[in-house]
């Protein structure tokens, strides 16, 4: 279509994620690929954003890219987005 991705999906599959445990676009890639479906799950597999944290949120867009729908959740306990907080 010509369309140019922006984004996690114009990142090559060699593209660092998590510098902290050299975890690669490809790595998580091929998990999310294998089955793994949110970040919990790379998490334990890889270990990505248990040191500084700062790829967590990619670890998110790279799942959305890939066709895994995230939840928008605030966390695992309350259900609304902080966007939905706003309008209560």
């Amino acid at each position: 279509n010509g369309a140019t991705q922006l984004g996690v999906g114009a990142l090559p599959a060699a593209a660092q994620i998590c510098s902290c445990n050299n975890v690669t676009k490809g790595d998580l890639t091929d998990a999310i690929a294998c089955g793994c479906t949110d970040v919990p799950a790379l998490v334990q597999l890889f270990k990505a954003g248990t040191s500084c944290g700062s790829c967590v949120p990619l670890l998110k867009q790279i799942l959305e890219a890939e066709g895994v729908e995230q939840s928008k959740a605030l966390c695992e306990h309350f259900s609304h987005s902080r966007a939905e907080l706003f309008e209560i």
